[in-house]
């Protein structure tokens, strides 16, 4: 019985070590991005020789995509970012930010309607002697309309939903003549 339960043991230790080095590698192990956007759908921006790369939908249930693919436009010029105070107006919204490496003009239309909130951005930023616009629209449902535990989870996953990674990977994708330049 003494050799069975220490057998019955280190069997567990093997299965545990196994499972902890297999949590280890894939959280270790990096995920191209090229695969990630290998899974994405393909879209063609406002000129046909302008693609791009996009995610079905977001993948999320208290934030969905309202005006969906994306519209991206490539052109060529300078564009200029007036951004407006915080206490200027909560429905339009213009800022810098910066997202990785790059700095982009971010402009942000909210409007409210039964129960939800429509949330348009549209990022712009250069590349070169290239302005790059993307645009969309997501619909975040008003929480409180909801019960626990379903209004915790819709708050928590509306405070998570991260439009300036979303747009920067985007952008990440887009091929255009323009860009080459």
């Amino acid at each position: 019985m003494h050799i069975a339960l220490k057998a019955l043991a280190a069997v567990i230790g093997i299965v545990v070590a196994v499972f902890a080095a297999r949590v280890f590698i894939s959280r270790t192990t990096p995920v191209s991005t090229e695969d990630v956007y290998a899974r994405w759908n393909e879209g063609i921006g406002e000129t046909a020789d302008t693609v791009f790369r996009y995610p079905r939908d977001l993948g999320l249930a208290y934030v969905t995509a309202a005006a969906w693919p994306p519209v991206v436009q490539v052109s060529r010029g300078l564009f200029t970012c007036n951004p407006t105070s915080e206490e200027e107006s909560y429905q339009a919204q213009v800022a810098w930010r910066t997202v990785g490496k790059a700095s982009y003009c971010v402009s942000l239309m909210r409007e409210g309607a039964a129960g939800s909130e429509y949330d348009s951005y549209e990022y712009t930023t250069s590349r070169g002697e290239a302005i790059i616009r993307v645009s969309f629209t997501v619909q975040r449902p008003q929480c409180m309309n909801y019960d626990e535990p379903q209004q915790g989870a819709c708050k928590r996953e509306q405070s998570a939903f991260d439009a300036d990674a979303l747009a920067a990977s985007i952008v990440e994708t887009i091929r255009s003549p323009l860009l080459l330049q």
